[in-house]
């Protein structure tokens, strides 16, 4: 990497052209662990280096510049360091997939470990130069059941407890070929349990990014929101980069700036938005980007919503007619409209306060304000997730996190 004094002396060049600059210096390594349908194993790794220097002299006036760095990496020691974290495992991934394939109804199984290490300094609008290391962990597990042309897709984050992920799949598995179709009960209201993971996503989705100030700017559904009622008293939405938990972790925007807890949601009342330096400089903590070959844009890091105090238990007990949705298949927002939808693939019909059996694949949609407004129920069981968001071209680690919740008036059909 750039040493310190390269860094201030390209940073002090570039400080008398602008008010607000800084230059981004990263290194960063991405270990890839993959097992393909026929359990063919494959290590892939990667290093990204370089730097870069972004000038903005007002919002609509900005220049970019970055240097790509050639690199002497080595992978055959982060190779054996990969293997040696899968031994932490309860069984092998290998004798786990076998298994998996063993099973009726499995076409086709898939696991994929991502770890990256991704070192950074930077040298913000203030000459401070903020040293940063940010670690990113994602374990997947991708399953296909089929039979007679009917197929369902399902996505499991891994647990170190592997035991009781294949225990979990076999249940699945078990009640697969006697879903029932969703379409025999669409003349019913529906309320819908949605389980942590499911949760996680849609807040990221239906509400984080309308809150980010660049869709602010150009429309988003929300833009005349702020500091307004739009879920009920209980809703607690964050964004915080620092908070910790087992997936990602940053102390720094990728523009320097220390992350802040900002409180997106509280008691009901949109409080605040995401920025970036270019759309509010006293404000800002949630620049990121891709890689030093991009600009940054105001994103999202790890969103959740704080817990409420319902049990999953009494959550379902409370449920008279409706479905429990535990496992996401693919889904969009369009942050102007506000509408969303996605399609879920672990879902269970709930009638009388229990789980009476498994459904086809629905789909779900919704408008961002009716969602909001009708959150009924808040589980005290938060649970955060890995992924990925992909916004403009750029796709960053985030984390996505979310008790249980049980909501009212959401769109419901089969696909």
């Amino acid at each position: 990497m750039l040493s310190k004094s390269k860094i201030f002396s390209i940073g002090k060049n570039y400080a008398k052209n602008a008010p607000s600059f800084d230059v981004y210096n990263e290194n960063k390594l991405t270990l890839e662990h993959t097992f393909d349908n026929n359990l063919n194993e494959n290590f892939l790794t990667t290093i990204d280096k370089g730097y870069s220097v972004q000038i903005r002299k007002n919002e609509n006036e900005s220049c970019f510049y970055s240097f790509p760095e050639v690199s002497d990496f080595s992978s055959k020691n982060y190779k054996w360091q990969l293997k040696k974290l899968n031994q932490t495992y309860d069984i092998t991934i290998k004798d786990f997939l076998r298994e998996l394939k063993s099973l009726n109804f499995v076409q086709q199984v898939s696991y994929t470990k991502l770890n990256s290490i991704n070192t950074v300094q930077i040298l913000n609008k203030h000459l401070s130069i903020i040293e940063d290391v940010r670690k990113f962990t994602n374990v997947k597990i991708d399953l296909l059941l089929e039979e007679n042309m009917f197929f369902k897709h399902y996505s499991f984050n891994v647990p170190q407890d592997l035991s009781s992920l294949l225990k979990e799949i076999k249940e699945i598995v078990k009640t697969f070929p006697k879903t029932r179709s969703i379409d025999d009960l669409i003349n019913k209201p529906f309320q819908v349990v949605l389980d942590q993971g499911i949760a996680g996503i849609l807040f990221h989705e239906a509400v984080g990014h309308l809150v980010e100030a660049d869709y602010m700017k150009f429309g988003s559904s929300l833009k005349n929101y702020l500091g307004k009622e739009i879920a009920n008293n209980t809703v607690n939405l964050v964004d915080y980069g620092g908070k910790e938990n087992d997936y990602y972790l940053s102390k720094y925007d990728d523009e320097g700036n220390p992350h802040k807890k900002i409180s997106i949601i509280k008691n009901g009342f949109l409080s605040n938005l995401l920025f970036s330096e270019k759309f509010n400089p006293a404000y800002s903590c949630n620049a990121r980007r891709q890689s030093f070959r991009f600009e940054t844009l105001p994103r999202m890091s790890n969103t959740y919503l704080e817990l409420g105090n319902s049990n999953l238990e009494d959550i379902i007990k409370s449920t008279e007619f409706g479905v429990l949705i535990k496992n996401y298949f693919q889904g969009e927002t369009n942050p102007y409209s506000g509408e969303f939808s996605f399609i879920a693939s672990d879902v269970y019909l709930l009638e009388n306060g229990k789980i009476t059996c498994p459904l086809n694949s629905i789909k779900v949609s919704a408008d961002t304000h009716v969602f909001l407004k009708s959150i009924m129920l808040i589980g005290n069981d938060l649970k955060f997730y890995p992924g990925f968001c992909g916004k403009m071209g750029q796709f960053i680690p985030v984390t996505m996190g979310s008790p249980t919740i049980k909501v009212d008036n959401l769109r419901v059909r089969g696909v």
